[in-house]
């Protein structure tokens, strides 16, 4: 039970872009078809990339020390809830849908226009970038 609750956590976190030292995540937050998507994928999304429930625990705290696997995991999330596809293309009304329902359009707006646009030929690191970026927009 500890191992999919604090993936789920992890997955929130990740795909809604919220992250925050102040701020506790919850379901509630979260679209709930988006958090449906994200539920069904985390499990197997760790699996493919041979990771464990305490690989995710301190993800966003130096991103020049986060492993390949994470940032590859980060991207197999975004693909299965189709925030991202193969080539590494953003959805916008994917992002904009993930993102947490009590932001105001405005703020998911600026989201996307900062955080969508970055670009890098690593799928995985450009997936880590995206979920940073938004991050760092608190």
């Amino acid at each position: 039970v500890f191992y999919v609750n604090s993936t789920m956590k992890y997955v929130i976190i990740v795909c809604s872009c919220l992250i925050s030292m102040s701020q506790q995540i919850t379901d509630q937050d979260a679209n709930p078809e988006f958090f449906q998507k994200v539920v069904e994928s985390a499990d197997e999304c760790v699996k493919l990339n041979n990771l464990q429930s305490d690989d995710l625990e301190d993800i966003f705290s130096d991103s020049s020390e986060i492993s390949d696997d994470i940032k590859c995991y980060v991207k197999c999330i975004l693909e299965k809830t189709g925030i991202m596809n193969a080539d590494g293309e953003i959805d916008d009304v994917a992002l904009k849908v993930s993102l947490p329902l009590t932001y105001a359009d405005s703020k998911k707006d600026q989201i996307v226009e900062k955080c969508a646009k970055q670009t890098t030929d690593d799928l995985c690191e450009a997936a880590f970038n995206l979920a940073k970026c938004c991050e760092d927009f608190q």
